[in-house]
């Protein structure tokens, strides 16, 4: 069979998910091989150590470089072992990239919901000043996520909102993917499969979202919540990694290196990619403009911190935007002047 007719699907192992369920993480690691290396995110260490169960902890609070790999993976003592990721999406990727450098199985237990990487095979490698290098596929997704929902409930309320940003701009992606026989990250055809997980996707976020907020605002997260939370780390990692993506994420690459937007966060980066992406493809943008405004994600340059874009600045992130490499998965025309249209729009406000 020709590679271009085949059709990949990938998955974590298993998915759990609810308050408490970090309670079970001993007995699932111990399933999974004959000790636990744990690699924790220093900014959730302190209140999550004692509830980690693991014969190596190694708190970490470094960007993911090439260097940092290099450096965490020096301080885990030999033998096999069950790598732990515990934290935000840093740790999480270090984690993923020391456990792929090593052969050894890979949980993920993320503390924040502001994107999908705990359920992927990907690592997006950076430089110090997180302007991204490369992302390396591992090739093969966590044995386990393991998602306590109080915890993620403490976290940030952008966060979440981020993580929204992120998981509804798949639907539209995987569409364009489809439609053009765009690849996923598999290298191969995005399945139908996937767009149906994209769409669930967005249906979930379109009824959970803003009433999940809310629940997360007041402290006491509830069924709505719960789904938002669900959406944005599984549903989201599933579409995304089998669909493909496309321009939302194509101008990420822009956004992450332009004075202002560069300190934004992924799903705020996202979400207005989202929009650039609909206005090149004539699609919903007017809608998801007001949707992504109501879970309180930035719409215009000036909310993602640059009020006054010069020329030279919206070219350079247009210019970001055509380089990437899932420009071509869209049915629209991707060059600079169409990006810069699309930017316009944007912009104005214009149907």
């Amino acid at each position: 069979m020709g590679e271009s007719t085949l059709r990949i699907f990938g998955a974590p192992h298993r998915y759990v998910q609810g308050p408490g369920a970090l309670d079970r993480l001993g007995p699932l690691v111990a399933d999974l091989g004959p000790r636990a290396v744990l690699i924790v995110d220093a900014g959730v260490s302190a209140f999550l150590a004692p509830r980690l169960p693991g014969d190596q902890y190694l708190e970490v609070d470094l960007e993911v470089t090439h260097a940092a790999i290099e450096a965490t993976l020096a301080r885990v003592t030999a033998g096999p072992a069950v790598i732990v990721g515990v934290g935000g999406g840093k740790a999480v990727d270090l984690a993923r990239a020391v456990a792929w450098r090593r052969g050894d199985p890979l949980v993920t237990v993320p503390t924040v919901a502001s994107n999908d990487s705990p359920a992927a095979m990907a690592v997006a490698v950076y430089d110090d000043e997180h302007r991204m290098v490369e992302v390396i596929q591992t090739g093969r997704n966590p044995e386990l996520v393991l998602v306590d929902t109080a915890v993620i409930a403490r976290a940030p309320v952008r966060l979440l909102a981020a993580g929204i940003g992120d998981a509804v701009a798949k639907k539209f992606e995987a569409r364009s993917c489809l439609a053009v026989g765009g690849t996923n990250q598999h290298g191969t055809r995005g399945l139908r499969v996937a767009a149906a997980i994209a769409d669930a996707c967005y249906e979930n976020l379109r009824i959970s979202a803003v009433a999940g907020l809310a629940a997360a605002r007041r402290g006491e997260p509830d069924a709505a919540f719960e789904d938002m939370v669900e959406a944005t780390i599984l549903l989201s990692g599933l579409a995304f990694e089998n669909g493909g993506l496309s321009i939302a994420h194509s101008f990420v690459r822009g956004l992450q290196a332009v004075r202002g937007t560069r300190d934004a966060l992924h799903g705020e980066h996202v979400g207005y990619g989202l929009l650039v992406q609909l206005a090149l493809e004539g699609g919903e943008r007017p809608e998801l403009t007001g949707f992504l405004a109501e879970v309180g994600l930035p719409v215009t340059l000036a909310g993602l911190g640059l009020p006054d874009a010069s020329d030279d600045e919206r070219r350079e992130l247009a210019e970001r935007c055509v380089a990437s490499p899932h420009r071509h998965k869209t049915p629209a025309v991707v060059d600079v002047p169409a990006v810069l249209a699309a930017i316009a729009a944007v912009e104005g406000g214009t149907q």
